[in-house]
């Protein structure tokens, strides 16, 4: 026997694969994700055979006796799977100081949609608006932490529009230099406000859900009437002006046909971002939107198809969700981030009110970093050690029981705890299924050869 496993003792070799290995099979085909390392293999039957019985406990003698007809030896095979295993560089990420904060400047809407997270965790939307001294504390909150981002959120943040442009004149007038966004359902834009925008570097992206049929089953306005219209005036005023930054979709369970939405989107942005809507079917109030099945197991695989059609026809855009996702698959170093959601390692959400949280999944008490008004927290230091003291509840720690871990992130929505502490993610089963049949695509695309190629 050679190579490393000549140089570890069998239990060691067991225990490191062990605590690494997912292995799997799709459509008669076997394949390996590195939980940690981030290693990602497809075996053949042989292969994935000898490391199946190797990882249940069978020594490498023991194996080599139960497959002595092949001619393949398993030492080598489980040498070859160690030794591109130790090969990997993993980069474990700590908790940097904040780059973005999303102000919730309204938490009314012109919009019923029908998964709005405004109804998370028992949330209600109301009349309610940030008011301009709330508004420019958030600004001085920025300065003091030094933050590069931020962006306006809702509710339909333009229903408080005068605050918005308050905020950037007043980030001007203290000399600060931040990159402003919003988020809007584009029923409300005017021309006069987009050439403010577009004057004062603030960039605007617009929520739809894709085509006419798909776009008014989940985004209707208060009382039902049909928005799609309105959004797409909103949009085409924007394009006119050179002033759209993205479009951004919610996939809904009510939705029929997500590589459609896609599609179309694209045909009006070159930046398009995707999400699944989530939550909690058992207690949430919008429990037949969230997306599940069959519909969340084939997710990525209809992204990589929609993205791949849209290329085929000439039409270049990037898919958020999607690229992400990819190139964390692909990439040569395994980042590891410390908490469920990536999100929280750069981000803050600010309520009408001041009250700061991780996002606006996470607003409950326990979660909550304090206030603005706090002039405590107006010190960087101290602030830090907050985030890092409330963060640590939402640690991937709680997670570690899911192979994908460190592949995906948990929106706290789809999030319970279970009687011994450890987080639950609902529809774990499926989300397990919709990564394993994009790892096997990609290979099936042959993405993992082509990036290996490109690289020697």
């Amino acid at each position: 026997m050679t190579g490393l496993l000549a140089d570890m003792k069998e239990p060691e070799v067991r225990t490191l694969l062990q605590r690494d290995i997912h292995l799997f099979s799709r459509n008669g085909r076997h394949f390996v994700y590195g939980k940690v390392s981030g290693l990602v293999l497809c075996l053949k039957d042989f292969e994935a055979r000898v490391l199946q019985l190797f990882l249940s406990g069978a020594s490498v003698s023991s194996i080599t006796n139960t497959l002595e007809t092949s001619t393949e030896s398993p030492a080598t095979v489980l040498d070859e799977i160690i030794t591109k295993l130790k090969s990997r560089k993993v980069a474990y990420t700590e908790l940097p100081y904040l780059w973005e904060i999303q102000m919730l400047v309204s938490e009314s809407c012109n919009l019923r949609c029908s998964y709005c997270y405004g109804a998370y965790h028992e949330n209600q939307l109301s009349d309610k608006l940030m008011g301009l001294r709330t508004g420019r504390r958030v600004v001085d909150f920025a300065a003091a932490m030094d933050v590069h981002e931020i962006g306006f959120f809702g509710g339909e943040p333009l229903l408080n529009l005068e605050l918005i442009k308050d905020c950037v004149l007043y980030a001007e007038s203290l000399g600060l230099e931040l990159y402003f966004g919003m988020t809007t359902n584009g029923t409300l834009l005017k021309n006069d406000f987009i050439a403010f925008c577009k004057s004062h570097g603030v960039a605007i992206s617009v929520s739809i859900d894709g085509d006419r049929a798909n776009h008014n089953v989940t985004r209707p306005f208060k009382g039902g009437r049909s928005s799609y219209d309105s959004v797409m005036k909103g949009i085409q005023r924007l394009k006119d002006a050179d002033a759209l930054e993205m479009l951004e979709i919610t996939y809904s369970n009510r939705h029929t046909d997500l590589s459609s939405m896609v599609l179309n989107a694209a045909k009006h942005c070159n930046k398009v971002s995707c999400t699944c809507v989530e939550g909690l079917c058992s207690s949430s109030k919008f429990k037949t939107d969230i997306v599940s099945g069959e519909k969340l197991q084939g997710y990525y695989e209809e992204l990589l198809d929609a993205f791949a059609a849209a290329r085929h026809q000439g039409v270049k855009f990037q898919l958020g969700g999607l690229e992400e996702m990819l190139a964390r698959l692909t990439s040569p170093i395994s980042q590891i981030t410390p908490y469920i959601c990536s999100g929280y390692t750069r981000r803050v959400t600010v309520t009408t009110d001041g009250a700061i949280y991780p996002c606006p999944e996470t607003i409950r008490p326990e979660y909550c970093f304090g206030s603005i008004w706090d002039e405590e927290l107006m010190d960087r230091e101290v602030f830090h050690q907050r985030r890092l003291e409330i963060l640590d509840s939402l640690s991937k720690r709680q997670m570690e029981h899911y192979w994908f871990n460190n592949i995906a992130d948990a929106c706290f929505a789809r999030v319970s705890t279970s009687s011994d502490g450890r987080f639950q993610l609902e529809n774990a089963e499926d989300i397990s299924a919709c990564l394993e049949r994009l790892i096997a695509k990609l290979f099936d695309m042959d993405v993992f050869h082509l990036l290996e190629v490109s690289s020697t």
